[in-house]
């Protein structure tokens, strides 16, 4: 599932490529 939090600052700042990117890449690290 997804935090609130995070879907709330998808839906306000749509990412880009590159924070789409980025945003992967915190995933990533975050689900270890």
């Amino acid at each position: 599932t997804i935090p609130y939090g995070v879907i709330e600052k998808m839906s306000n700042h749509p990412l880009t490529d590159k924070g789409i990117e980025s945003f992967l890449a915190d995933w990533e690290k975050a689900q270890g």
